[in-house]
């Protein structure tokens, strides 16, 4: 009887540690489905923005493009903008909602939305 108890115990405990380690791996944070939109707060329209196999077409001043579903990592990006050709690179990450404002001075700004 008392090796019975024995093993269950032990059991039990083997049975709490394997739960516990299976919830803290599924509650952990992955990368997941990621909604990329773009907003131009340039004063030029930007033509022909793609980033990765994403075609978001012409974005005029001022205007926010629908949002697209990307795969989180790192992407080819490239556009024109006032006879310009411009490339460059996207990183993307975790899950959600993306905004990826293209500032007046050039610069690019994440916004977790």
């Amino acid at each position: 009887m008392i090796r019975k108890n024995k093993n269950l115990k032990k059991k039990t405990i083997i049975f709490i540690n394997v739960f516990f380690a299976l919830f803290f791996l599924i509650s952990c944070e992955k990368d997941g489905d990621v909604f990329l939109r773009v907003e131009n707060l340039r004063t030029y329209e930007i033509v022909n923005l793609k980033i990765g196999s994403l075609d978001y077409g012409n974005i005029r001043p001022n205007e926010t493009t629908d949002y697209q579903q990307i795969d989180t990592g790192t992407f080819n990006s490239s556009y024109e903008m006032n006879g310009r050709e411009l490339a460059g690179e996207i990183k993307t990450w975790g899950m959600g909602n993306l905004k990826l404002q293209i500032q007046n001075n050039g610069e690019l700004k994440f916004i977790d939305e």
